[in-house]
């Protein structure tokens, strides 16, 4: 492991990439130990970028920054193994909608404890008024730097 010295000298988003890293981590960790071994990284695009009342798979492509067909091969997949369905969207027949199963749901809550878990880990670490800094400083980054990720 690299000392602090050389850890200080590293480009802020540099570090923000580093620590990016270890959310799917804890996601990963958390969904094979509650048995979702059928689930791998690269479906997590989907559940990234799923409205919660579904989404066109065009929209769901965009947002990943990934082709439409590529999402549509997750998307299918994950449809085979009961995540997903596929249903009408309301505003236009024509079109269809991805959207959780009660499978999927469950899936999700497992994958939003590991962040409350991970979030509680980063607070424990760098205590109270620290953690909050970091929000806050992350949050002026986000504003500032990522605002058209936000949903």
């Amino acid at each position: 492991m690299m000392d602090s010295e050389g850890l200080s000298a590293y480009p802020l988003p540099l570090l923000v990439d580093v620590v990016n890293r270890v959310l799917p981590d804890a996601i990963d960790r958390a969904l094979k130990d509650a048995g979702y071994t059928d689930v791998t990284r690269a479906h997590g695009a989907v559940f990234d970028a799923l409205d919660p009342g579904g989404s066109r798979i065009t929209e769901m492509a965009a947002r990943m920054r990934i082709t439409k067909q590529a999402m549509g091969e997750l998307c299918a997949a994950l449809e085979q193994r009961g995540y997903l369905q596929r249903r009408p969207d309301p505003a236009d027949g024509r079109a269809k909608l991805v959207a959780l199963t009660a499978k999927g749901e469950q899936l999700v809550d497992v994958a939003r404890g590991a962040l409350r878990d991970l979030d509680e880990q980063w607070i424990d670490h760098l205590g109270g008024a620290e953690a909050r800094a970091l929000r806050s400083s992350l949050t002026k980054l986000v504003r500032r730097f990522a605002a058209e990720h936000l949903r």
